[in-house]
């Protein structure tokens, strides 16, 4: 047994309880009574009051209590703690004077108040909450944001995390989709398996993200704002602060609109950005908004329209190596192939071969498209092709163009980062293929 304790139990077994009051006074009364002979010399002892023997009474309470609360915060043997606390029980139902009961150590009463704010606040959070309150506080995953995402965020009216959302989970998806695609660079499996892994992949990441930590960052979004309601209505009654709270939080309808359209724009903007890019929109997307003959020269936006009022393999013939796939329709040759050992996401060889509505000029055109790249002509097999080459985010990109019949045709040759050197190769091989019919 340690210094500590050997302390303590000495503490303990030294510790006398003094007589009650009650034994005071009876001691005195028997003094009073008591005829005895006295020693010659004999001093009687100072008789005392009852004012100071309550004060005194007072003053060991105080002692008592001091002395629970040492035993409370040290390492005191519950043995001998139980024993002291007996003894102190049957002392204070000694210490009364006629019938009058003496001052008693204060009990703690702050327990009472701390669990009357603790259950305030756990209500106005309630409030706060309102509907799924036991779902949200009590489930580590949310089904509803696992599925929803963002929006369910704008639903329950935490705009902040969810514009953060909408930038950091692009980041994340971009990540995984990077990993797994030099995973199935490793596996070998086909592009339209490739493909299913990629979006289970994302789909999966997306419903952990957001599965697990909504409900965590939602109440402490909730905390935060119940503590300021407080704060900004300090000298409010309980239930202003509560109604403002059932005001302010719950579900917004509206908000979960705004957050379902708003992958809708962004999804709208990003592909119109990634054709924009390249020069190109195939389709007659805009065919209803432009009324332009083929005789006209429209000024290039980033944006062209297939014309698809004349088959291509009516106008040119092509031959492309066999390791491209054919993607061609009757107004479009399209070929590609993937470079499967290359760790780059985007390792395409592409070739398109198409006629562009709302142009007359092959050299009108390539102007607005070159922009600050050299334009360059070269005669192919009797056909004239103005072209330039331009690198963009995924690689190099050869924009070709040339007239036939007043109309204008298209050939874009692109190389990604990750194709491999036989790409170029193949660009010269196809162009000499090309005759005009």
């Amino acid at each position: 047994m340690d210094n500590k304790e050997n302390n303590d139990l000495n503490y303990n077994f030294n510790f006398e309880l003094r007589p009650s009051t009650k034994d005071k006074v009876e001691d005195s009364s028997k003094e009073n009574n008591t005829e005895t002979q006295k020693p010659v010399g004999y001093q009687p002892p100072k008789q005392q009051s009852l004012a100071e023997i309550a004060a005194e009474a007072r003053e060991e309470a105080e002692q008592h209590k001091q002395f629970f609360s040492n035993i409370n915060n040290n390492d005191l043997p519950i043995s001998h703690k139980n024993n002291i606390q007996k003894t102190v029980q049957t002392n204070n139902q000694n210490n009364t004077v006629n019938g009058v009961e003496e001052s008693k150590p204060e009990q703690n009463v702050s327990a009472a108040p701390v669990n009357s704010i603790r259950n305030e606040d756990d209500e106005l959070i309630k409030a706060f909450i309102g509907p799924n309150y036991e779902t949200i506080t009590t489930n580590k995953f949310n089904f509803a944001a696992a599925f929803l995402g963002f929006p369910y965020m704008f639903y329950r009216k935490m705009m902040l995390y969810g514009f953060l959302s909408i930038l950091v989970m692009p980041t994340l998806s971009a990540l995984v989709t990077n990993v797994f695609a030099k995973i199935l660079n490793v596996v070998k499996l086909s592009d339209s398996a490739s493909l299913i892994v990629l979006l289970i992949a994302n789909a999966a990441t997306y419903i952990l993200v957001y599965g697990s930590l909504t409900n965590r960052l939602y109440l402490s979004f909730v905390k935060h704002k119940v503590y300021k309601i407080k704060l900004e209505n300090s000298n409010k009654d309980y239930e202003y602060i509560k109604n403002i709270c059932i005001r302010k939080g719950g579900r917004s309808a509206g908000r979960f609109l705004l957050g379902l359209l708003i992958p809708i724009i962004m999804a709208i903007v990003m592909v119109v950005a990634i054709f924009a890019s390249f020069g190109l929109f195939v389709g007659n997307l805009f065919n209803a908004f432009n009324s332009n003959n083929n005789t006209q020269n429209a000024e290039y936006n980033g944006i062209l329209i297939q014309d698809n009022s004349i088959k291509i393999a009516d106008e040119f013939t092509i031959t492309v190596p066999e390791r491209f796939e054919n993607d061609s329709n009757d107004y479009e040759y399209s070929y590609s192939y993937d470079n499967k050992e290359s760790t780059e996401v985007f390792s395409d060889c592409k070739v398109s071969l198409y006629k562009v509505a709302n142009y007359s000029s092959s050299e009108n055109l390539i102007s607005q498209m070159a922009k600050q790249n050299q334009i360059n002509k070269q005669n192919i097999n009797n056909t004239t092709w103005s072209w330039f080459k331009e690198t963009n985010t995924f690689g190099d990109a050869y924009i070709y163009s040339t007239e036939k019949d007043g109309s204008v045709y298209l050939l874009e040759y692109e190389k990604q980062e990750g194709a491999d050197a036989e790409c170029i190769a193949y660009k010269d091989q196809i162009l000499n293929s090309i005759y005009s019919k």
